[in-house]
């Protein structure tokens, strides 16, 4: 029978064997998921790139490129750009600024919308509303879309995206029934040494069953109170084209130091709406 030095010995040489298995086994998971983060990060980029060109025909053939020369390997993502090729009607995203330390890149607000009701893929979508978070400057903003047919009249409830941003600051609902949302005013300068969203405001119109009234413009206020900021640049004016709704838009976000969150940026893009009645 081995003597308790022998016993305590082999204790210690499986408790150290366990816990430099545990490191190698936790290092190999760590190391994938850091990878297909890195590979779904620089895929991401690449389409966004791909998308900003004016020239629908730019758009086509730089997606097509990007598949047929395997720089995107997700298999579902490949065939959501076959199938958006197939359609005809390619997006166009605004550039959004170079991607720095801290600075966080949500490529789609409605990609989330899409993968938790699939039925609503290839519908017409529309920005109709945005949930704002917002104290001395904006924290977040959270998109809420809606259906509509192709007489375009709404159909069924809005669908609410995912919070893009901090969770600080007062929430305040920027909605107005029977409309979408056709521009955004973003209002960027400096706080505490960052440049950040500043303030806010939306612009809606009326849609009827004859399209969008360009009547029927109404603006919101502006979110954000300012203190402590200082608007520094011109407000960035973004506008869906007449006949033209805000389909989707990317943003980023800026994680500081103190751990808050802030809203960063924002691009839209546009999709041609069906000829009304």
């Amino acid at each position: 029978m081995p003597d308790e030095k022998t016993q305590n010995f082999n204790g210690l040489l499986i408790t150290g064997l366990l816990a430099l298995l545990g490191t190698v086994t936790g290092g190999v998971v760590k190391g994938y998921w850091d990878t297909s983060l890195a590979n779904r990060d620089f895929q991401s980029k690449l389409i966004l790139r791909a998308l900003e060109s004016e020239d629908m025909n730019k758009r086509i053939s730089s997606l097509q490129f990007l598949v047929k020369t395997n720089l995107i390997s997700d298999p579902r993502v490949m065939d959501g750009i076959k199938q958006a090729v197939r359609d005809g009607d390619i997006p166009r995203f605004d550039p959004i600024r170079q991607q720095e330390p801290g600075v966080s890149v949500v490529p789609s607000a409605k990609a989330q919308v899409i993968a938790e009701n699939p039925a609503l893929k290839g519908s017409i979508l529309p920005l109709v509303a945005l949930k704002v978070r917002h104290g001395d400057v904006i924290d977040s903003i959270t998109p809420i879309f809606a259906e509509i047919g192709p007489d375009l009249s709404f159909k069924g409830q809005k669908k609410v995206g995912q919070r893009i941003g901090g969770n600080s600051g007062n929430e305040t609902l920027l909605e107005r029934e029977g409309c979408i949302i056709t521009g955004v005013n973003v209002y960027r300068g400096n706080y505490f040494g960052r440049d950040e969203v500043i303030q806010i405001q939306v612009i809606w119109h009326k849609l009827t069953p004859q399209g969008i009234d360009p009547g029927g413009e109404i603006v919101s206020e502006k979110l954000g109170s300012g203190k402590f900021a200082k608007i520094s640049q011109p407000p960035k004016e973004l506008r869906a084209q007449p006949g033209y709704y805000i389909s989707d838009f990317t943003s980023s976000t800026f994680d500081h130091t103190s751990g808050e969150t802030f809203f960063n940026d924002i691009s839209i893009s546009q999709e041609k709406l069906p000829i009304g009645n």
